[in-house]
């Protein structure tokens, strides 16, 4: 799992956990669970661009939809 995703603040929440993967047909990809306010969400991205080289894009991806849900 990425270092750091466990416990990242969101608005209003926080990520309880996740799993990153990736493949070149997927691209970055991130399964995630999060709870924002009292309210608990699994989230699926996939397709998010770069790769293990790169700004891990499928976790800003994920981190933008949490904090979109928090305001």
């Amino acid at each position: 799992m990425y270092e750091g995703l466990c416990g990242q603040n969101i608005i209003n929440g926080e990520i309880l956990g996740g799993k990153t993967g990736y493949t070149d047909e997927a691209g970055l990809c991130l399964t995630s669970l999060a709870k924002v306010g009292s309210q608990e969400y699994i989230l699926i991205t996939a397709g998010a661009r770069g790769n293990h080289n790169t700004e891990q894009y499928n976790i800003t991806d994920a981190l933008a939809v949490y904090n979109s849900i928090g305001k």
